[in-house]
């Protein structure tokens, strides 16, 4: 009897030690669901010219699946896949899709497995998911939707060349390109005057050019040059004789009376006052530097507007919150950082900036946390970071950046022009 109490009081102690361990609480038994949840795996995304070629092997055991196939251009996770784009739904057995996307841009791939109408919303890095986004090849892509252009002609008058071409594409924008060289590649494109853009079926130019200079043209697909493709010259796209307009035959007094739809060189600016009236010499090609006192207001519009040259040290200008972190609903990653400049804790605003883009966040949200950050730095006088900061924030933000940036460039020339005096 005694033997029998110890083994029951072992066995009760046994329960209660392994207790938590065998039963789940409704978390538990949600996370092993999507543990135990059937998902495809060896997932690819490969680039195939202007195509992006999906594999991936089926999930094991399921009843008549379908598999779907998302793509984003954020990864891919249970809160951004709301937003992903659904490209198809495959039986078992498929393992390959091939989509187009007919762009470049990068995007990532997923595929879920469903059953009995119930998606099975796992997401694996390089199970079901990639992790690295992929695009399709921009140039092939291009190539593929590019215009046929043929039929370039060019005939020389007395002050123009008068350009002729068709496009099979009408609604494709071409760029015209003139050459003092036959143009065989893209290398010789990239040396070209790029003289014009036109659109249309038939294709129609007058360019005026210096008389007695043989010229060459070609006709290229803008979308498809600028894609970076090698393949845009062809016959037909291209003069392979120079053309030129004899000087014999140019008339200088009636060269004035014609429309000038390009010009070759730019003509130079000169600053021309009423001293010329007295025969002294005229300036140099360049604006007038004299030095002018300005207001503080007065030097910050002109550093908004882009030109003039500043007056004063690095601390006269203000700190500049943009335009979508103004007003009361703010992002929750921007928030408190206007009040911190409002204190000029300026040393707290790189501490905030740095430790949020140490997270992942969209194009746009990175360039407000750079353009923040660049300007905390440019008001400890850290230009140097502050310079790579607003870089950073250039491409969405080029107006607002600017005047930054020529700003530091200012104190950096009159540090350089101090330090050569001292020296």
């Amino acid at each position: 009897m005694k033997k029998t109490r110890l083994s029951f009081g072992i066995l009760l102690y046994l329960t209660l030690i392994l207790a938590p361990f065998t039963a789940q609480s409704p978390a538990m038994e949600e996370e092993s669901a999507e543990v135990f949840a059937p998902f495809v795996s060896r997932f690819k995304a490969e680039p195939k010219g202007a195509a992006v070629l999906l594999s991936w092997k089926d999930a094991r055991n399921m009843e008549n699946p379908l598999y779907k196939i998302y793509a984003s251009t954020v990864p891919l996770n249970k809160e951004t896949l709301q937003d992903a784009d659904f490209l198809a739904a495959v039986p078992e057995g498929t393992e390959q899709f091939v989509y187009e996307p007919g762009d470049g841009i990068k995007r990532y791939y997923a595929v879920l497995a469903e059953e009995k109408s119930n998606q099975y919303e796992v997401f694996i890095p390089y199970r079901n998911m990639n992790m690295s986004p992929v695009s399709a090849i921009l140039s092939e892509v291009e190539a593929e939707r590019a215009t046929i252009l043929s039929s370039l002609k060019v005939i020389p008058e007395l002050q123009q060349m008068i350009i002729s071409g068709i496009s099979s594409l009408p609604e494709r924008p071409v760029i015209l390109f003139r050459s003092t060289a036959l143009p065989q590649n893209r290398e010789d494109l990239l040396k070209a005057a790029r003289v014009t853009t036109l659109t249309g079926s038939r294709l129609n130019w007058k360019d005026q050019v210096v008389p007695g200079i043989p010229f060459y043209y070609a006709l290229v697909d803008q979308d498809l040059f600028e894609s970076g493709s090698t393949e845009i010259l062809y016959e037909g796209s291209v003069t392979t004789e120079p053309v030129i307009i004899p000087l014999e035959e140019w008339l200088p007094e009636e060269a004035h009376t014609f429309q000038f739809y390009s010009r070759h060189i730019p003509l130079p600016v000169l600053n021309i006052t009423r001293d010329i009236e007295k025969g002294k010499p005229l300036p140099g090609p360049a604006l007038p530097d004299t030095p002018i006192e300005l207001s503080d207001e007065t030097a910050r519009q002109l550093a908004h507007l882009n030109f003039g040259k500043s007056v004063r040290d690095f601390s006269w200008l203000e700190y500049h919150i943009l335009p979508v972190d103004a007003g009361d609903s703010l992002n929750p990653v921007i928030e408190g950082i206007p009040l911190l400049f409002d204190n000029r804790d300026f040393e707290a605003v790189i501490n905030r900036t740095t430790r949020e883009l140490n997270r992942q966040y969209d194009k746009e949200l990175e360039a407000r946390l750079h353009y923040y950050r660049g300007q905390a730095y440019y008001f400890q006088n850290n230009m140097e970071e502050a310079f790579m900061d607003f870089l950073s924030a250039r491409e969405l933000y080029y107006t607002d950046v600017n005047r930054w940036l020529y700003n530091i460039f200012e104190q950096k020339e009159l540090k350089t022009r101090t330090e050569r005096v001292e020296f």
